[in-house]
């Protein structure tokens, strides 16, 4: 989660000016092969617009983009704290999260969440 962490930070700060450009190019797999956004594209866009103080442009360019932000903010945190206390208390709540998601009353939610997005993604031209 760290390394995963540190390279969506590396990246964001990489195109920090730029999330208003639109210039084609995309590093979503989906759409270079299929040519349909999937359902996270979009997402940088959304946590540089929130960055620059544009909550309801980040959520009109993904709602997943808040999500993202949250963990990009808190994660890295959390695993200092984890590692400095030496404690495992993030691998504890993911443990957690996991067990309540293979559950239909919470998985069946999400993808249709998921699945929402995907189609506002397609519908948006993104």
């Amino acid at each position: 989660m760290g390394i995963g962490c540190g390279v969506g930070a590396t990246w964001l700060i990489y195109n920090y000016n730029s999330y208003r450009l639109n210039d084609g190019f995309t590093v979503c797999i989906i759409k270079n092969v299929t040519g349909i956004p999937c359902p996270s594209c979009g997402s940088t866009r959304a946590v540089e617009a929130l960055f620059h103080g544009n909550l309801i442009e980040s959520i009109l360019w993904n709602p997943f983009g808040l999500l993202l932000t949250s963990f990009l903010v808190i994660l890295p945190v959390w695993i200092l704290i984890d590692l400095i206390k030496k404690r495992d208390s993030l691998y504890t709540f993911y443990s957690l999260v996991e067990s309540y998601l293979r559950q239909k009353k919470y998985t069946i939610p999400l993808i249709s969440l998921v699945v929402a997005n995907w189609i506002w993604n397609i519908y948006k031209g993104l």
